[in-house]
């Protein structure tokens, strides 16, 4: 069994330097990012193989970025991943905290 981690992010961004900044975020393993339909704002995913981890990059990496100005994680999944098995879940409704626990997922501005 593996352990499998995603957590989603929000980042206030300074729209003037979009492109460096997605481009930063995409060096770094196991780091997506995603529109969010503002120029202001954008959608990170991070994978890791534990929550410790993805929170790890979401300080050490994420929020060091040069023109990232906040970042607030949304949303976590983890799950752990039996070879040859595939589950999918909508985290628009409720998301995975450590250890499989259910959480109410909510994004304040």
């Amino acid at each position: 069994m593996v352990l499998f981690v995603v957590l989603g992010v929000l980042a206030r961004i300074d729209g003037r330097s979009r492109e460096p900044i997605e481009s930063s975020l995409r060096a770094h393993a196991g780091v997506s990012v995603f529109s969010v339909g503002d120029e202001q704002r954008l959608g990170i995913l991070i994978e890791g193989e534990s929550l410790a981890e993805a929170q790890a990059c979401l300080h050490d990496q994420v929020e060091s970025t040069p023109g990232i100005l906040a970042a607030w994680p949304v949303f976590a999944q983890d799950e752990a991943e039996e070879p040859g098995a595939s589950q999918s879940e909508s985290v628009g409704d409720r998301v995975e905290g450590e250890g499989g626990q259910k959480h109410k997922g909510t994004v304040q501005n």
